[in-house]
């Protein structure tokens, strides 16, 4: 005769490991992270308050935005102190005032890496009138994919 079979419930099984997130779900709580600004941020605060490894944190990144999380972290940091920048009025605030909000301690290194992604310097950008665009291919097309539009979904693996 055999004895009926019991199956536990899923709730019964004991939880082993982290608890699993979906990848988008993590890509949008560290844009959020990012978005709020508490700088200096580093990949280990991240990881963090994500509660997650920073080897899936990395590969997390690296699928979204096909950009190392440092490289994504310095480029949407110099992103921020640009829109920062054009919003904000030469007579009211300094390029010093802005990058030091964000994190920014080294104003020549800051300068270089900004002129570099902009085609200008920060100084310049703080004294336009307007935000002006060019015909050249600047920082906007680097972030015409990123946190703007946030994860795509369509990366996440089924």
């Amino acid at each position: 005769m055999r004895t009926p079979t019991i199956e536990a419930s899923p709730r019964e099984h004991a939880v082993r490991g982290r608890p699993r997130t979906s990848r988008v779900a993590t890509v949008s709580r560290v844009l959020e992270l990012i978005d709020q600004q508490h700088w200096p941020l580093r990949l280990a605060d991240l990881c963090r308050v994500t509660g997650i490894s920073e080897r899936t944190l990395r590969t997390i990144i690296k699928e979204q935005f096909d950009l190392g999380p440092s490289r994504y972290l310095r480029l949407r940091r110099l992103q921020m102190l640009h829109d920062a920048l054009q919003r904000a009025s030469p007579y009211d605030t300094t390029v010093a005032a802005i990058s030091a909000r964000l994190g920014y301690a080294h104003g020549g290194r800051m300068a270089s890496e900004y002129h570099e992604l902009f085609g200008e310097y920060p100084s310049q950008t703080l004294g336009h009138p307007f935000a002006q665009a060019t015909d050249e291919s600047t920082a906007s097309d680097i972030f015409a994919t990123l946190p703007e539009a946030g994860p795509d979904p369509s990366r996440e693996p089924h």
